[in-house]
């Protein structure tokens, strides 16, 4: 489970974001004119990266060195990587043999397989397992020892990654979970304008507009790192659909 302390820098990160948000609803007087050839190739150049929203929010990308743990799974993984065929994953599978049970199978599918693998495993406190209340294991650490929400997160995320997925496509969401107040961690993989989670705690992998009671802290892939605030409403004066909208 993502430490206590961790979520409160989060807060005050998201709290910085939403000054952020003000910020940039006022209009500069640098911007280009509208209807010019650079704003139009700028307004293009946003739609051709636009992603949707994370559960309804608006996103601010943050260094990427900030989030130390994802950091050290980065360096970790490489010097200790597990997705060479011959290697033994588990009791009854190789890796050569895991991807073959994703060959040939629509996308949606292939995240089945990956989630229904990797769930089931035991879910294992960091502080059980290493000593310590936050501890993001490597996908070799999570095979030896197996781990908590935000490594069934990182299993998942460097398997998609050996099967093709870019990294762009993908994000590790840390958020919080509004029924029981806890914070937790999803994998969010993007198909288009669609977006897929993948969650230790459900078997399958659902939409993101069916998923209502995630409020995203953060989230991170190779390339980023995002801050989280809720959307504004929009000028209709509607809040945004969960999931609907898009980002840069």
């Amino acid at each position: 489970m993502v430490a206590r302390n961790t979520v409160q820098y989060l807060k005050y990160q998201a709290l910085f974001a939403v000054c952020m948000v003000l910020l940039c609803n006022v209009p500069h007087a640098w911007a280009e004119p509208p209807g010019t050839a650079r704003s139009a190739e700028r307004a293009n150049s946003s739609v051709r990266r636009a992603k949707p929203h994370l559960f309804g929010t608006v996103a601010f990308r943050r260094p990427l060195e900030k989030q130390k743990n994802w950091i050290s799974v980065l360096q970790r993984n490489a010097e200790s990587p597990i997705f060479e065929d011959k290697k033994r994953l588990s009791r009854s599978i190789t890796w050569e043999e895991l991807k073959e049970k994703t060959q040939d199978r629509p996308f949606k599918e292939m995240l089945d397989v990956v989630n229904r693998f990797w769930n089931s495993w035991p879910y294992r406190l960091d502080k059980e397992v290493w000593g310590k209340d936050d501890y993001w294991a490597t996908p070799a650490e999570f095979l030896s020892r197996s781990g908590d929400c935000e490594d069934y997160c990182i299993a998942k995320y460097f398997t998609l990654r050996e099967l093709g997925v870019p990294a762009d496509d993908m994000r590790i969401v840390v958020v919080r979970e509004t029924v029981r107040g806890v914070a937790h961690a999803v994998l969010a993989v993007y198909e288009g304008q669609q977006v897929h989670i993948l969650d230790n705690l459900v078997e399958h992998v659902r939409p993101m507009r069916r998923v209502r009671n995630y409020q995203p802290y953060f989230s991170v892939n190779e390339n980023g790192c995002w801050m989280h605030v809720k959307a504004k409403p929009s000028k209709e004066g509607k809040a945004m659909e969960n999931g609907h909208g898009t980002e840069r």
